[in-house]
């Protein structure tokens, strides 16, 4: 069970949905073979409810959270000219200060990430954080 709420990343309400989950598939099997599998299947539910907020956004919202989620103490220069060219060489449109201020916005409104100091953010919550990065390195169908 400790291993269970590791894998959904400490918390106590994740855990109890995946409780209940065994309750209801028990009926005389064993628990320990299938409970890190609810929790695998728990944790993949809870990440696509964050990242799919994140997918509605569009590209430049996925790129900008990426550049986030890279430093989990926060980062800075998100409106910079070597972000905005980054911006611009994987979108393939030229992309303004203006429009990293609006998606900022729009994702600290969607609590997705947190601005923890001067210009300076992060992603709001870190397990999303590890989430992120964890689908990133899936590969692609």
């Amino acid at each position: 069970m400790f291993n269970g709420f590791q894998t959904l990343g400490n918390r106590p309400e994740e855990l109890f949905k995946a409780l209940r989950q065994v309750v209801q598939l028990q009926q005389g099997k064993n628990p320990d073979e299938f409970f890190p599998i609810i929790a695998q299947t728990v944790k993949s539910s809870l990440a696509d409810v964050e990242i799919n907020k994140l997918e509605l956004l569009g590209g430049l919202a996925m790129i900008v959270f990426d550049r986030i989620s890279k430093v989990p103490g926060g980062v800075k220069g998100l409106y910079g000219a070597d972000a905005l060219a980054c911006y611009q060489e994987t979108l393939g449109v030229e992309v303004s200060s203006r429009e990293v201020q609006q998606i900022l916005q729009t994702m600290h409104a969607e609590n997705l990430i947190l601005r923890n100091g001067h210009g300076k953010y992060c992603v709001s919550d870190p397990f999303v954080r590890i989430l992120w990065e964890e689908r990133k390195s899936l590969p692609s169908l």
